[in-house]
């Protein structure tokens, strides 16, 4: 007995489609895995880690933060690297003056200046690198951060938001690979 074609196209959908379902399903633990991962980066909760300094320098590209005296309290490790930190303390920001002359202008025309100089007594940060396995290995304590430094690390994704309009942790997990 011959079947219809439409009832013959419809038993052959129905017997490719386990098969096209199951590959779904093994797909879709990416997905959760990411969302899970970026769950972890929005958090940004401080671990129990922390480093003490004092004229403790850390140079990238042509920044320079020298943090006086303070406390560097670590975020809680995600992907197995540490992503953040919340320092309190007194600490200096520099940064030459840029290389083209277009960015040297507007840094004297938003500024006032020809390099960036500031002086903090907090701040916030975001690693996509192993900043602090190879800036401050061997540096770090046990230390409970104190509510001040949790509030700044619990406040900063929706601070990111209202200042710029994106949210930080979308960002960060395009720029490291967890899996390296």
């Amino acid at each position: 007995m011959k079947l219809p074609t439409v009832v013959s196209g419809l038993v052959a959908i129905s017997l490719v489609l386990p098969a096209c379902t199951e590959g779904a399903w093994a797909q879709s633990a990416a997905p959760s895995a990411n969302l899970a991962l970026y769950r972890q980066l929005q958090a940004f909760a401080l671990s129990s880690r922390s480093i003490h300094a004092e004229n403790l320098v850390l140079q990238k590209d042509r920044a320079t933060i020298t943090f006086r005296e303070g406390t560097i309290y670590l975020a809680a490790p995600v992907a197995g690297k540490v992503r953040g930190a919340v320092f309190e303390g007194i600490g200096s920001f520099h940064a030459a003056a840029p290389p083209s002359e277009f960015e040297r202008e507007n840094v004297h025309r938003l500024l006032g200046a020809d390099e960036v100089s500031l002086d903090f007594k907090s701040a916030i940060f975001r690693f996509t690198d192993d900043t602090v396995a190879t800036e401050f290995e061997g540096q770090q304590q046990a230390s409970t951060a104190p509510p001040s430094a949790a509030k700044l690390a619990a406040e900063l994704d929706g601070r990111v938001l209202e200042e710029t309009g994106g949210r930080q942790p979308f960002r960060t997990p395009t720029d490291f690979h967890p899996q390296r």
